[in-house]
């Protein structure tokens, strides 16, 4: 289990009510993402961002980048 620090939490629950999120999971991972700015998240769940349009969701072992 992560802690999730206060202020990542305060957003999370701001961004759990305001949008139709599956779990609040992922809106403590947006939150953490909008927070420290970081756009692209390795994931292998799903293949979309939700509502949250800042994130990009990567689902490939390859590195796009390279």
């Amino acid at each position: 289990m992560v802690h999730c620090a206060r202020k990542n939490y305060q957003r999370a629950v701001e961004l759990f009510e305001a949008h139709d999120t599956p779990a609040f999971g992922d809106a403590a991972t947006a939150a953490y993402m909008q927070r420290t700015d970081t756009e692209y998240l390795y994931s292998f769940d799903d293949d979309d961002s939700g509502p949250f349009g800042w994130v990009t969701r990567l689902n490939t072992a390859d590195n796009p980048f390279s």
